[in-house]
């Protein structure tokens, strides 16, 4: 390659490394870690899209006909050319989703004779090594689910020694998260059925678009 961008690795994922940016054209290598020496601290990378022209104000460039073939006015993009490469290589979490092994009572606790505090306690299919104070997701029980009917629910992992553990139920071996803060919908893990699936929303390397970023169609389901 040409020339390279490389990311040091801070050690310490509340100390990130901030790049403020319009989007990224990659002709070289833009770098961060390797498979065998993962970046630990954190990388935060924002693409705007947009430049300020002072009085003229921000131009939508992004949003203009050229962004449907030139996806680096606000993406990254590698170019076909010799050597240009993306390599980032970020914490390794495993696995990164799962389904959860018993139900959560949520507003059906009193109807389902389950304790209110299981809606702070997830049992999951699989023992996971996810960081404390991580962002998770569990998905909704409901068949309908749109943006205008959304049962999803987004919670923190707990801070402490046994927010994530790994135990042993009647032989078998699940996961357990503890929440920082209770559900509060119903999310449903039948036996040799459907089980609401729960993913890791938390990475040390985040790549994402500005506040302008969210759907803007006039016609949310």
């Amino acid at each position: 390659p040409t020339s390279a961008l490389i990311f040091d690795d801070t050690g310490d994922e509340s100390s990130a490394i901030t790049l403020q940016t319009l989007g990224i054209d990659v002709d070289g290598a833009l770098l961060a870690g390797s498979q065998t020496c993962r970046i630990t601290g954190g990388i935060e990378i924002t693409l705007h899209g947009e430049i300020d022209n002072g009085a003229v104000g921000f131009s939508e460039r992004h949003l203009a006909d050229a962004a449907g073939s030139n996806m680096a006015l606000k993406g990254i993009v590698v170019n076909d050319v010799p050597g240009a490469r993306w390599d980032f290589h970020g914490k390794l979490y495993h696995p990164t989703w799962t389904r959860l092994a018993a139900p959560v009572p949520g507003s059906l606790a009193s109807t389902l004779n389950i304790p209110n505090a299981r809606d702070s306690m997830l049992f999951l299919q699989d023992c996971v090594n996810w960081p404390q104070g991580g962002k998770i997701v569990v998905t909704t029980s409901h068949a309908k689910d749109t943006r205008g009917y959304n049962f999803n629910e987004e919670a923190i992992i707990a801070t402490g020694a046994d927010a994530v553990q790994c135990v042993s139920v009647n032989g078998e071996t699940f996961g357990l998260v503890h929440l920082a803060s209770p559900l509060q919908h119903y999310h449903h893990a039948g036996e040799r059925e459907y089980q609401c699936e729960v993913g890791l929303l938390s990475r040390n390397i985040l790549i994402q678009g500005n506040e302008k970023s969210p759907p803007t169609d006039v016609y949310p389901l």
